[in-house]
């Protein structure tokens, strides 16, 4: 296994830090995110220094630092003031020592993150620009807020060609309905606030279905596995079916139209009782032939009355006399 800082990957007690000042103004705003972080279906286990008053501050901040894989700065106003004033603030030198620690760093299998919020429209400072910022207001905040707190794959983590792959074989099994995505997402602890982004984001339940199944794996990292993911794939095709969903038609084969056969070939072929007997195949060729001799004769008969009316013609003009 990946260390770092003498700790294994899967070995922090928290999953972030958060880092604010004690008197911000927009303390409330850090408090909803708090929050929402720490719900049950978020489980986010946050470090919040300033709800442990007791001890040393030094030693907390220490101790924060050194268990948390991630950490939120929330880049309010007076964060960012204290920033430009160089004050030495508590949040601005917490925030500076773990970046500081991340940079120099060099194993990214941890992928220890600083995740700035931003709770304000002044502008970003320079020192972390080359970060990705996360604001409230923008389309998708949750999603991407819950990708973020992210852990290391494992072993058995499906990559992303497997997860597409996954998503096109249970395709095949049953419709993906926003139905059959949303019990997906349950399955696999996705936070609702998470999938009402998803389903604002992107177009289609195919393409829901495998992000959804992509925040899994990125989130829960080691614990997202192969056989988590078919045995939820398995289960909810079969509720879905059980439930009398239609079953997918995607990927089966197609199956021709039978040529259809003309009203004589039909007829031939059904067996209707009839009255007359079957004539035995000898009998049949002879009347055959028969026809066929009649027919000969007939024609024959035809052309020698038309001979004989052209010269009886022919014989009248001769007799009858020139004027």
């Amino acid at each position: 296994m990946a260390h770092s800082e003498g700790h294994e990957q899967n070995a922090f007690l928290y999953d972030a830090v958060l880092f604010y000042e004690k008197d911000d103004l927009d303390k409330c705003k850090v408090e909803e995110i708090r929050t929402i972080l720490e719900s049950d279906s978020w489980g986010i286990n946050v470090f919040d220094p300033h709800r442990s008053e007791e001890g040393n501050k030094m030693d907390a901040f220490q101790e924060s630092f050194k268990n948390s894989r991630h950490a939120i700065v929330f880049l309010t106003k007076t964060v960012l003031r204290y920033m430009e004033e160089k004050k030495n603030a508590e949040a601005t030198f917490r925030m500076s020592t773990f970046l500081s620690s991340l940079l120099s760093s060099h194993d990214k299998k941890i992928a220890r993150r600083l995740i700035p919020i931003k709770l304000t429209n002044d502008r970003t400072p320079f020192l972390l620009s080359d970060l990705s910022g996360l604001e409230p207001g923008q389309v998708g905040f949750k999603r991407k807020l819950f990708r973020s707190l992210s852990v290391p794959p494992g072993p058995h983590t499906p990559s992303q060609v497997q997860v597409r792959e996954k998503v096109q074989e249970a395709q095949k099994m049953v419709v993906l309905s926003d139905a059959v995505v949303q019990r997906l997402a349950a399955r696999l602890h996705i936070p609702p606030e998470v999938m009402g982004d998803i389903q604002q984001e992107y177009g289609g339940s195919k393409a829901r279905a495998m992000e959804v199944v992509d925040c899994w794996r990125t989130r829960y990292g080691e614990e997202a596995s192969m056989e988590r993911l078919t045995d939820a794939l398995r289960s909810i095709a079969g509720q879905t079916l059980q439930d009398g969903a239609p079953r997918s038609i995607v990927g089966t084969p197609h199956q021709e139209e039978p040529c259809r056969q003309s009203p004589v070939g039909q007829q031939l072929a059904v067996d209707v009782p009839s009255i007359v007997a079957a004539q035995p195949v000898a009998s049949l060729e002879a009347n055959m032939e028969s026809l066929s001799l009649k027919t000969d004769h007939s024609e024959r008969k035809t052309t020698g009355n038309v001979e004989d009316k052209r010269n009886s013609t022919h014989s009248q003009r001769q007799k009858e006399p020139a004027q």
